[in-house]
């Protein structure tokens, strides 16, 4: 019966240590991995490419804009899993995570400005074709109908390449 409960309390005090040593690994990858996601941030706030994007579609439409911006994205993204590579899964992925989101709360107002040129241009190009089409003649509802589907379809196109911004996952 000696022997059973030496057994049983060498067992505990390994168990104790593993336990320690995941819980002490886990703290570390989440301490390191919320630092280096505050570096990508804080890297891609400052930016050349980013910086010049934000200032380039102030003026107007960016054509390449969703690519562009997937590119400056990517390379942060990656810039973290490569960093992060080493450690607790788990950790690395919640806190990917959160990097992808407060990426996106930096550049959304800059894609919403871009989108708003789009909208813009689609409207003006709308009512120039209605005021035209009804101009000569035309019948408003037919005009309507003709010029939505048109303006649609051009502002559909235009902002195919800025509706879904791309990044790499490794998850």
């Amino acid at each position: 019966m000696t022997l059973h409960l030496k057994v049983e309390v060498t067992a505990l005090s390994h168990y104790e240590h593993a336990e320690d040593k995941f819980i002490e690994e886990v703290m570390v990858a989440t301490v390191r991995c919320e630092e280096i996601a505050s570096e990508k941030l804080s890297d891609l706030r400052s930016d050349k490419g980013w910086l010049e994007l934000e200032e380039v579609v102030q003026l107007g439409p960016v054509k390449g804009f969703g690519e562009k911006l997937s590119s400056i994205i990517d390379t942060y993204l990656s810039l973290y899993d490569e960093e992060t590579i080493f450690f607790d899964e788990s950790v690395r992925n919640a806190k990917r995570k959160q990097l992808e989101s407060n990426t996106l709360d930096i550049v959304f107002p800059v894609y919403a400005t871009m989108i708003g040129h789009l909208r813009s241009i689609a409207l003006k190009d709308f009512k120039t074709k209605l005021d035209g089409s009804l101009n000569n003649g035309k019948g408003f509802a037919s005009s309507v109908q003709t010029w939505i589907q048109s303006i649609m379809l051009k502002f559909d196109k235009d902002s195919a390449g800025n509706n879904q911004i791309h990044s790499s996952s490794s998850s």
